[in-house]
């Protein structure tokens, strides 16, 4: 019996293509009375939707771009979509490696296509295509995309699919913060003290007020996890970049569930929210875990 999750990679050539690859599969999905999500850049989904004309009523666009920015949210998007659909299957279209993010958000959307491949989402009734431009980009990109999908779309097989979760995982291992980090070793009684290190590090770039005070309730969420799971102590790191204030919180615990923050916790539960809660706070979060710690790294715009 074939599982009913599939996970898929459509190579395309240029908008043009882009947007008869979305047509062609919505269309295909549609006769079939399967339920549709595209997830892609705004500009590209008004194209599509001109082009489906009225079946464009059918499907549920969402503009990745806007929604999308931390890529993590995007198995929420599909997890949530799919879930709507009481058994119905469903088919997510998804366009989240494209040129223009920065480098981390590229990565971090390269990884979140290897964590759709975890066994856990084979009972979900979706399919999920991903577009990928080969006009657009480059070769160490593309053959990403080759190990983070079973199928290509158009080629028989693909030899250099990766099935090994947990090697692909570690294959993505962020490098360490940079040495002009400022840094601090956050215990159980230091919470107060950590708050008022990032407010002040948020005050210094002159990040506005609610954006300071997500950013401070997300790494508060991520070092109280630290401190009750992590060991009993936090190590956070603080830097900025070009356009972003960057914080990180490491400890000596181990994450094994790599779909953690990204899936929304079940009504009524009492655990499992700090990092969701990071993931919709930030623009974007970066999670990495072995049996030598854990890393949440946690980006926020300026």
């Amino acid at each position: 019996m074939q599982d009913p999750f599939r996970h898929e990679a459509l190579p395309y050539a240029g908008r043009a293509q882009f947007v008869a690859a979305c047509v062609e599969v919505v269309r295909d999905g549609l006769e079939q009375d399967e339920r549709l999500i595209l997830l892609a850049a705004g500009e590209k989904i008004d194209e599509v939707r001109h082009q489906l004309g009225g079946d464009a009523d059918d499907v549920t666009f969402v503009a990745i771009d806007e929604h999308g920015r931390n890529p993590s949210r995007i198995t929420t998007m599909l997890h949530s979509f799919q879930a709507a659909g009481d058994g119905r299957h469903s088919i997510g279209v998804n366009e989240s490696v494209f040129t223009g993010r920065s480098p981390a958000a590229h990565l971090e959307a390269q990884f979140s296509e290897v964590v759709l491949n975890d066994p856990s989402l084979r009972t979900w009734p979706l399919s999920v295509v991903c577009l990928y431009d080969t006009e657009q980009l480059d070769q160490p990109a593309l053959h990403a995309m080759q190990q983070s999908h079973a199928v290509i779309r158009g080629q028989p097989t693909n030899a250099s699919y990766v099935p090994d979760l947990a090697a692909a995982m570690h294959s993505a291992m962020l490098d360490p913060p940079p040495l002009t980090a400022t840094r601090l070793v956050v215990h159980p009684t230091g919470l107060t003290e950590m708050r008022a290190f990032v407010r002040s590090a948020a005050a210094e770039v002159r990040l506005p007020a609610d954006r300071a005070e997500d950013l401070v309730l997300a790494v508060n969420e991520i070092v109280t996890n630290s401190l009750r799971h992590g060991g009993g102590r936090a190590m956070l790191a603080l830097w900025f970049e070009p356009g972003s204030i960057i914080c990180e919180v490491a400890d000596s615990g181990q994450i094994t569930d790599p779909l953690v923050g990204r899936l929304a916790p079940p009504p009524g539960a009492t655990s499992g929210r700090g990092l969701w809660l990071a993931n919709h706070l930030c623009d974007l979060v970066q999670l990495r875990s072995s049996a030598a710690g854990t890393v949440v790294r946690m980006y926020l715009d300026r």
